[in-house]
């Protein structure tokens, strides 16, 4: 049974906002009228926590003037006015790579093999093995699901943090401090180095955010870890974060710490020190180590996007009296044609010429950013009573870090899917397409197409 259908993108997309819950978002509803309900069809885009959908370089949370000294953003995370970027400086920060004993191997006791990109007080005592008391305790990459000790220790992967952006990881290292790599006590004096690790590329007069997972091992009451976190400034100074204590047993907690760069600085020492000082438990796990860049939340930034009609088929072939060719006129699309990109198509089909059942719609968001576009990612999700196209998405001017855009079918879950933060509705009702596009550089105009088929 054919029906008919008005389909109309009625799009205003010039407004830009800021929200209460750290998001910026832009929403765009082309409407399809069928058997009388309004469906409505909606791009987000969203600044949400730890994901990065997008930046607007210089705007926004302006960096501190010249520092003395590194400052102290508290352990609350990002300051007010900004969000956790998606690049992370830390090297091997979930311990993905481990150092290659073979897996239960016990090795003597000795120092953090390079190939583990961090250094610590402690011995590094093998793969996947426990790093008993007995032996001197210390540190070993353990991978999924362990138990020791009958069950007195146990070990679960970190389930990740979707909410944050924050991907899940099989691995982590167990760390239990007894004695240090030299032989000496880590209880005495005590306050053990459990990681660390230099990392470069920072900028001076700059906000991060500095964050780990820990899970205290013990299924038994003992003496629980208590972590600082530590920050090195360019002078060889310090600051460190006030001490968390992990107490809650078999649960994977967050620790962060927020800090500014001194001028000049590009380069940092970061830390993780164990104050528990108590060799009767303090076993925990460690990973998901992160150090992102405070970015700002932007509430415009000269982003304009146009989203328009770009064909329509009917069985393979062009339906007769449309044309998709001209650019109507505005501000947005005006901005983005004298960038060098026609957007071209239509704002809405006519009723003379409605659509059908079965009809094939390609619509395309054009998009231009007077600065750069930082880890810009888009979400648009397939409307009620249409169905995407296979192999329908095409990208043009996408920056590097770019994919090629993705489909999830319907009700296929987003939850760990980081880039998913940036979509309305993340129950996937009716199937839902999500774009990285990359760095984009200021001034550099691009669009996103796909198609759908109407049911």
């Amino acid at each position: 049974m054919k029906g008919r259908f008005k389909y109309s993108p009625n799009l205003t997309l010039g407004s830009m906002r800021s929200s209460c819950t750290t998001r910026v978002e832009i929403v765009s509803p082309p409407k399809i009228a069928i058997a009388n309900q309004l469906l409505t069809l909606r791009i987000r885009l969203s600044h949400a926590l730890l994901t990065v959908p997008f930046v607007m370089s210089g705007i926004g949370y302006l960096p501190q003037a010249a520092q003395a000294q590194i400052i102290d953003r508290d352990g609350n995370g990002c300051p007010a006015g900004t969000r956790i970027g998606t690049t992370n400086f830390i090297v091997n920060g979930n311990f993905a790579t481990n150092a290659g004993t073979g897996l239960g191997v016990a090795t003597g006791p000795a120092p953090v093999p390079p190939i583990l990109r961090f250094t610590s007080d402690l011995p590094y005592r093998g793969d996947g093995l426990y790093p008993d008391d007995g032996a001197g305790g210390g540190l070993s990459i353990q991978s999924g699901s362990v138990d020791y000790t009958a069950n007195f220790v146990a070990g679960r992967p970190f389930p990740g943090d979707p909410a944050n952006g924050v991907p899940a990881s099989n691995t982590y290292l167990y760390s239990n401090p007894n004695v240090r790599a030299d032989g000496t006590s880590a209880i005495t004096p005590g306050n053990p180095i459990i990681w660390s690790q230099t990392v470069t590329g920072l900028q001076p007069n700059t906000t991060y955010n500095f964050i780990a997972y820990f899970y205290n091992l013990l299924t038994v009451p003992g003496a629980s870890p208590i972590i600082v976190l530590r920050i090195g400034s360019s002078t060889g100074s310090s600051i460190s974060g006030a001490p968390i204590t992990v107490s809650t047993r078999q649960q994977w907690i967050p620790v962060q710490f927020a800090f500014t760069t001194e001028a000049g600085q590009n380069s940092t020492t970061l830390t993780i020190i164990d104050q528990a000082n108590d060799i009767a438990g303090d076993d925990f796990g460690l990973t998901a180590i992160a150090l992102n860049k405070c970015e700002p939340l932007s509430s415009n930034g000269g982003l304009t996007l146009v989203k328009r009609i770009t064909s329509a088929t009917r069985g393979g072939v062009p339906i007769s009296g449309l044309s998709f060719s001209d650019v109507i006129a505005d501000t947005d699309a005006s901005a983005i044609n004298q960038a060098g990109l026609r957007p071209v198509g239509l704002t809405s089909i006519p009723d003379t010429n409605p659509l059908q059942s079965g009809d094939d719609v390609q619509y395309t968001i054009y998009f231009l950013g007077q600065q750069a576009l930082e880890n810009f990612n888009l979400c648009d999700l397939i409307p009620t009573g249409t169905s995407y196209v296979p192999n329908s998405i095409s990208i043009a001017g996408s920056g590097a870090g770019a994919d090629q855009g993705r489909y999830f079918s319907p009700l296929t879950s987003l939850e760990q899917v980081a880039e998913s933060n940036v979509c309305e509705n993340r129950r996937n009702p009716n199937g839902t397409v999500i774009v990285k596009l990359g760095n984009v550089p200021s001034g550099q105009p691009g669009s996103v197409s796909l198609r759908v088929k109407i049911n």
